[in-house]
């Protein structure tokens, strides 16, 4: 109970509000994974991907850096698809 008025005298409870979307963002559930795999396995990658999945393997790690902001516009977000692609080659390299 919490007291409310001039002299706290007018008890009232607390209405429980639901949670905000934006509070989610950026998780994701399960059937986006799935989706967005299919997805990678379809269509390919996108052609800025593949060119910094090319320098990954060339190992031009100052040079990805620059491609990868420009196509998104963020440091933390390419620090993520880097990190993303690097799994990737990596997944293709135990593969084979």
């Amino acid at each position: 109970d919490l007291r409310v008025g001039t002299n706290k005298g007018h008890p009232t409870t607390p209405t429980e509000k639901a949670a905000k979307l934006s509070h989610r963002k950026g998780i994701w559930l399960p059937k986006q994974k799935l989706v967005q795999s299919i997805v990678h396995e379809v269509a390919g990658h996108v052609p800025c991907e593949c060119r910094v999945m090319e320098l990954l393997q060339n190992s031009k790690t100052t040079y990805i850096f620059h491609t990868i902001i420009l196509h998104l516009g963020m440091l933390l977000h390419s620090k993520h698809k880097l990190e993303e692609l690097s799994t990737i080659i990596a997944e293709s390299r135990h593969a084979h």
